[in-house]
């Protein structure tokens, strides 16, 4: 019986998902419109939670946000990639500088 209580359990977080915390630096001026703008182009790509840290006095800033992984390949992938994040912060005007995964 216990056998079969942990084959069912097994099944049912062989698909669990959970996420992943990156971040990517940037230099440049950012408003508020422009900040609200990459934040909702970033949420297009299926990216959660994201968080910008930005000092006006340097110019430069960081974005931390959220991806949603699963352990498994194939559909269930999120179609996100670092390149993307890179695009919408030159298509703003920002120059893009070091991306990170973060530990959680």
């Amino acid at each position: 019986m216990y056998r079969y209580v942990l084959i069912v359990l097994l099944s049912f977080t062989a698909g669990t998902m959970y996420a992943q915390t990156h971040s990517y630096t940037f230099h440049g001026a950012l408003n508020p419109e422009k900040q609200k703008t990459i934040q909702r182009e970033l949420l297009d790509l299926k990216i959660q939670q994201v968080t910008f840290h930005y000092k006006s006095e340097m110019s430069a800033g960081q974005i931390l946000f959220t991806v949603p992984e699963t352990n498994q390949t194939g559909e269930n992938e999120p179609n996100w990639s670092p390149v993307d994040v890179k695009k919408i912060l030159i298509s703003y005007g920002l120059e893009p500088g070091e991306f990170n995964s973060l530990k959680e």
